[in-house]
């Protein structure tokens, strides 16, 4: 299959503009937003599987999108049409085609001199027809009015071109009147709304006379006035009351939202001159004195302007030449101010038109004003809301409504008695003077829906949603239960926020659970994928990404952020401080199990080692033998729980079941036992076990068996067990299940076998009867790759035998060279951890050994010369490796060895193999046939394994640790002693950290001036991803250290990681951070590097470069230090001193060269253990050039250049990811993906995929995800970019 790339994530920032987004059913509920030079397609918003924003479409335009609206062009398509106008004057049209997917079919560059303003469209789709014209406003000020032909390889052409006498138009609203319809010959008469730098409305009508109908335009009709200020908004609405049996008035309602704070509604309907002469029965004037009077009347009236802010209830008329040359008179009449909002108002939006179960169509008399108060109000008529016979939550527009006064029975849909035609708010969403510092841009209303009968119970009835100053969507949903009681209750919906300035840098939390950006819009926000919302689990199939928190809202341009562990980041800003912050509490909880279930965190030792515990199911089985019963009579009973354990518990690779076998027998020296008896009993058990994982082909999945005597039961159940366990007992014992859960605070599930006691266990095999003699030190040795079974009945039959002192050899890695899948072969250090892990556990209920894990360089190792060993364990495929250690012993003049040999078990869990050692090694299980399964998995998934069983060695050792603070219980001690919150002064800056019962005093500024109150942001664990306010208020992190030092503005900071091998076992990651700021000298030009163990001391200066700084990474082992510069260069420093404890480290200059002929701007090391020193920089010379460290070549150069790669563009950014696969980020935003070959010519990286569309402007940083068994083999790559973008793009088929 050939790689191609899917959307994961996308968070993208409303425009700060008005009139920027657009809500409609494209095919389904689908909000159009602009964000920046592209458009955000969110799909089905406030449901409660809205996968949020899924995909940004690319735009021609040079600037951002200033305005954009749904259209009806039918011509075009069926479904609504976006139309966007640009800053740089240009306009696009997007429709759906037939695989649901947008397309650019028009585009009129140049269309105005200036910014485009406003756009005048027809909306509603369910006016009778609609003309393809879309008109045009812009800060040339003219108006212009295109026709769109329906062959989209032709051009929009200009209809009409109208001068505004400089006003800059702020918002058109143009609709069909009602009574005209298109015909072939001419289209509808259209009705235009616009509203400019005036407290005037100006309404157009289109005229469709024969005579003009061949290029239909505008004329100007009238000006309404009334408003105090400019008018931000205006929206037509029909109120759809014909009725023909009836015949009822056909009337639209206009409501303005103007700078003055106010809301005002107009009627336009047929003139009262009009409707009398088509009704006969219209009463005679009472005389024609009184009609004189009623004329003059109104001429003096209407020679009278309104002044502002004045209510006038005088008609305006106009007419309308139709299409057959009959006239149409209307007029327009003030109907209501609404007044509610503190500020500018912004938007105003009449609720959609809905179907009735009848399926005719209404308008609901609901009205949404948004505003500059950080406010929306729901206007709707006085009166209860009624259930609605609509799909609207709303009543409908009838005659009676709009009327004016008196309290009237609604012949519309719903029923409902309306008190008058009075407007009040019957909801307020948001906050005044709240979080979104400049308040709302526009209101939007959801579509209503017309298919009631297949209507989704999660789909809420209604849901309006306000875009703010903070780029941020807020948003508010009606549930159909809630709609239809007596107390209505409007919900938060799950938002969409994002940077609204550049972003700058992205970071992966080290276990890769959640992702960190930073912006110029001087925030970095935290985003994670919820796996539970109101403790109820989602699917992690459709579970999306969210920004969860908001860890520092500072005060200046951000411009780097870097992981100091899996809770603690540092910052690097537009200043000359580097600042530290550490996690509250409340994410701790909100991130974990009791809030949003998006990251395993574990204790506060796992997250300074950068570990994540096991993420799959833990199960622990308590299995009891009786002495009278004996071990091998108690086998195949036991086998068969423990088979039935791994069968219920182990469906993928990360879960474990860890079986407990309790007994006085097993207490040392385990008299009456033997050590055939024990190995035969391990045997059956793992290989019952075996045969369940191998035919679910779980491979790497975690089976162990602890052999343990009854008086240290309760302490090894209590080191194993955590609040996540499964914990498994059998049924016949269960008198003890109500104890064990007692004494453990879990809940005990009782397995039943059907096998008895009292049946034969011929199977499971025979003792030899040569008991079991224990030895003050025992040996054995193997390579012990991909710890399985076999190796563990191995181990464990060492263990047991040994009193003090236990010594494993491990096979050196030169000595499997020439093994299949080598490059699969854990490394040596990393198979010693392991045998250290095991040992340790299966010791865990008896006194420590002295373990001594090393490596093994010669087939005998410290065998051969240990003068106090006195035992050997082997298997029957080593046997023969005794006899040649006996010989180099005697040839040592040291006593012979005891050798104890245990059987193997069977590839498929056979016990009963036979056979020379060459038949045993092809049919046991062996290493051998793990790494060419891995090998079938590819690099992402392999990557992602091999992490998982690290974390899991590292959880063992310190699980058997003795120090009591690494414990599990220890675990809510320790995250209970983080802060509480933040406080934040007055100025922004610092985030001071609050920790329980403490408070915080301001001093008064060293003039004496009042400088104001810092606020507080407690952190809560939360339970739902947070709206925008709570963002903004109670996600905070505290800020810990300042770190000082550079002279300029900061450019880059990175922490060291966490060894990938080490796991944190003794050394942790962020202990050193390096950054760098602008300069233009050599003095400025360096890397300064601070010291955590050493209170962050500033440890180490190092120059080298004459220019700024762009990019300081570290080596995967932290031994080297690259940087890249604008001087053209690229530099090394190597580390020398060990990373453990607080040693002394000091760094000193490597290598470095001049590679590029342009600046480079970024560099990156490879995430391969294989190969760790490997390394890219990429330049604005269009060029990308892997290196790798290496002995001195033929130069002397300690590195050698393995392939150079050139582009079209510019190459902004560069990540490594599994497999040595290359990203590589452009100028022009688009990335390429290049994947590694080996040819005649050396190594070449070739590209294998390129996404043109990952931003529309350059690529600042990307960072591969590092790789976790939920991605299978997929990668996932995080982008920033300087559109503001951050996005996660899921790459199948590498």
């Amino acid at each position: 299959m050939a790689p191609h790339a899917q959307s994961s994530y996308i968070s993208a920032a409303f425009n700060r503009a008005n009139h920027i987004a657009d809500w409609a059913d494209a095919p389904h509920s689908t909000i159009a937003y602009a964000a920046n030079r592209s458009i955000a397609i969110w799909e089905r918003p406030g449901h409660a599987d809205s996968p949020g924003v899924t995909r940004l479409l690319p735009t021609p335009f040079k600037k951002a999108i200033t305005c954009l609206k749904f259209a009806k062009l039918s011509s075009l398509s069926a479904h609504p049409c976006i139309v966007a106008g640009s800053a740089d004057g240009s306009i696009g049209v997007w429709t759906l085609d037939g695989q649901a997917e947008w397309q650019r079919v028009h585009t009129i560059k140049a269309a105005h001199q200036g910014s485009v303003s406003a756009l005048g469209v027809a909306r509603s789709p369910f006016a009778s027809s609609a003309s393809d014209v879309i008109v045009s406003g812009a800060s040339d000020i003219l108006l212009k009015v295109w026709s769109l032909p329906k062959d989209a390889s032709q051009s929009a052409s200009v209809v009409q071109t109208i001068d505004l006498k400089g006003r800059f138009p702020l918002d058109l609203s143009l609709i069909q009147l009602p009574g005209s319809s298109a015909s072939a010959s001419a289209p509808a008469s259209l009705l235009l709304a616009l509203a400019t730098t005036s407290n005037r409305i100006d309404l157009y009508t289109s005229s469709t006379a024969p005579e003009s109908s061949d290029r239909p335009g505008f004329e100007f009709k009238l000006s309404l006035e009334g408003h105090e200020d400019w008018v931000k908004s205006l929206d037509l609405c029909s109120t759809l009351t014909a009725d023909a049996s009836q015949n009822e008035l056909d009337t639209l309602m206009l409501a303005s939202g103007s700078q003055d704070g106010s809301v005002r509604l107009w009627k336009i309907a047929p003139s009262l001159a009009d409707d009398a002469d088509h009704q006969p029965d219209a009463a005679p004037t009472s005389s024609r004195a009184d009609h004189d009077f009623e004329q003059m009347a109104s001429k003096i009236e209407s020679d009278q302007s309104t002044k502002a802010g004045e209510i006038s209830t005088r008609a305006h008329p106009f007419s309308v030449t139709s299409a057959d040359g009959l006239t149409q008179s209307w007029s327009v009449t003030f109907d209501a101010l609404l007044v509610g909002h503190d500020n500018w108002v912004t938007g105003v939006r009449w609720h959609p038109a809905a179907s009735s179960q009848g399926q005719h169509v209404h308008q609901p008399a609901a009205l949404l004003s948004s505003s500059a108060d950080n406010s929306l109000i729901l206007w709707t008529p006085t009166g209860t809301n009624p259930a609605s016979t609509t799909h609207a939550a709303f009543p409908a527009f009838d005659a009676t409504l709009l009327s004016s006064g008196g309290a009237r029975h609604a012949r519309g849909p719903t029923n409902h008695i309306l008190a008058s035609s009075i407007w009040m708010p019957s909801e307020r969403f948001g906050e005044v003077g709240g979080a979104s510092n400049l308040g709302f841009f526009g209101a939007l209303w959801m579509p209503s829906s017309f298919s009631s009968s297949t209507a989704d119970p999660r789909q809420p009835v209604s849901a309006v949603v306000a875009h703010g100053w903070g780029g941020s969507a807020h948003i508010w949903t009606l549930s159909r239960p809630s709609a239809s009681s007596s107390r209505v209750q409007w919900q938060v919906g799950d938002p969409v926020t994002g940077h609204f300035a550049a972003a700058k840098s992205v970071a992966w939390e080290p276990c890769g659970d959640y992702l960190l950006s930073c912006s110029d819009d001087q925030t970095t926000r935290l985003h994670a994928r919820p796996l539970q919302k109101f403790a109820q689990a989602l699917d992690p199939r459709t579970a999306t990404w969210h920004e969860v928190a908001r860890p520092q809202s500072h005060g200046y341009d951000l411009h780097s952020v870097s992981w100091l562990d899996r809770l603690n980041f540092v910052s690097a800003a537009d200043e000359k401080v580097l600042r530290v912050f550490a996690a509250p509490r409340g994410f701790v909880g909100t991130v974990g199990k009791h809030g949003l279930d998006c990251a395993v965190l574990g204790s506060e030792h796992d997250s300074r080692a950068s570990f994540r515990p096991t993420h799959g199911e833990q199960a622990l089985l308590l299995l009891s033998l009786d002495p009278q019963d004996g071990l091998l009579q108690s086998a195949k009973r036991h086998g068969d729980l423990v088979k039935m354990a791994v069968q219920r518990c182990c469906n993928q690779q990360g879960d474990s079941v860890v079986a407990v076998v309790s007994s006085s027998l097993f207490d040392r020296p385990f008299s009456g036992l033997s050590f055939k008896q024990i190995e035969l009993y391990l045997k059956w058990l793992y290989a019952q076990a075996w045969s369940v994982a191998i035919k679910r082909e779980l491979m790497l999945v975690d089976i162990t068996v602890l052999l343990v005597p009854e008086s240290s039961l309760d302490t090894v159940s209590r080191r194993l067990c955590s609040r996540h366990t499964q914990v498994l007992i059998d049924s016949e014992k269960g008198q003890l299940a109500e104890a064990t859960s007692k004494s453990l605070g879990v809940t005990v599930t009782q397995l039943q076998s059907s096998i008895d006691l009292r049946e034969p266990f011929d199977a499971v095999g025979r003792d030899d009867g040569k008991g079991l003699v224990c030895y003050p030190v025992v040996a054995l040795g193997g390579t012990f790759d991909h710890l399985h079974v076999g190796h563990k009945i191995l181990l464990t039959m060492a263990s047991l035998l040994a009193d003090r002192e236990i010594i494993v050899g491990v096979t050196d890695d030169a000595m499997l060279i020439k093994k299949s899948n080598a490059a699969l072969l854990e490394p040596i250090e990393e198979r010693i951890a392991t045998v250290n892990a095991f040992i340790s556990l299966v010791r865990l209920p008896f006194s420590p050994l002295v373990q001594r894990v090393v490596k093994l360089e010669d087939v005998a190792g410290p065998a051969a010369t240990e003068a106090d060993l006195q035992a050997l364990v082997v298997t029957d495929e080593t046997l023969s490796g005794a006899d040649f250690i006996d010989g180099k012993r005697k040839e040592n003049a040291l006593a012979s060895l005891e050798n104890w040999v245990i059987g193997v078990v069977g590839s498929e869990g056979e016990t009963d193999l036979q056979g020379d050692a060459k038949a045993l090694a092809e049919s046991k299980i062996g290493s051998t046939a793990i790494r060419k399964w891995l090998a079938a998995q590819g690099p992402r998934r392999v990557q992602a394994l091999e992490t998982a069983k690290r974390h899991r060695v590292s959880h063992q050792l310190r699980l058997c640790s003795s120090d009591e603070a690494d414990k599990p219980e220890g675990e809510n001690e320790k995250m209970a002693a983080r802060p509480v919150g933040a406080s934040v002064p007055p100025l922004g800056l610092s985030n001071r950290a609050v920790f329980e019962g403490s408070t915080i005093q301001d001093e008064p500024s060293a003039s004496g001036q009042p400088i104001g109150t810092a606020k507080e942001s407690l952190s809560a664990v939360l339970q739902h991803p947070p709206s925008e306010e709570q963002l903004s208020v109670e996600t905070l992190w505290p800020e810990l250290e300042k770190l000082y030092g550079h002279g300029y503005e900061l450019l880059w900071v990175s922490a060291n990681p966490a060894h990938p091998i080490d796991g944190g076992r003794t050394a942790l990651g962020g202990r050193f951070v390096a950054s760098c700021c602008k300069a233009t000298s050599e003095e400025h030009a360096v890397v300064r590097v601070h010291d955590r163990h050493q209170n962050w001391r500033e440890c180490a200066v190092l120059d080298g470069h004459t220019l700024s700084i762009t990019r300081i990474q570290w080596s995967l082992d932290s031994r080297y230090i690259l940087t890249s510069s604008r001087d053209r260069s690229w530099r090394m420093y190597e580390r020398k001193g060990a990373l453990q404890g607080d040693s002394d480290v000091r760094f000193e200059p490597f290598t470095g060269e001049r590679s590029h002929a342009r600046i480079i701007w970024d560099c990156a090391w490879s995430t391969d253990l294989s190969r760790p020193y490997v390394f890219a920089t990429a330049s604005r010379d269009k060029t990308v050039k892997i290196f790798e460290l290496a002995a001195s070549n033929a130069d002397g150069k300690p590195f050698s250049l393995l392939s150079t790669v050139k582009f079209s563009e510019a190459v902004t950014a560069v990540a490594f990811g599994a497999g040595l696969v290359l990203a590589v980020g452009k100028e022009d935003g688009s990335v390429e993906i290049l994947a590694k070959s080996d040819g005649e010519e050396g190594e070449t990286w070739q590209s294998t995929l390129q996404v043109n569309d990952m931003a529309a402007e350059q690529i600042n940083q990307l960072a591969w995800r590092p790789p976790v068994l939920e991605d299978g083999d997929d990668a996932v790559l995080a982008s920033a970019s300087e559109d503001g973008m951050v996005r996660l793009t899921r790459v199948v088929g590498l």
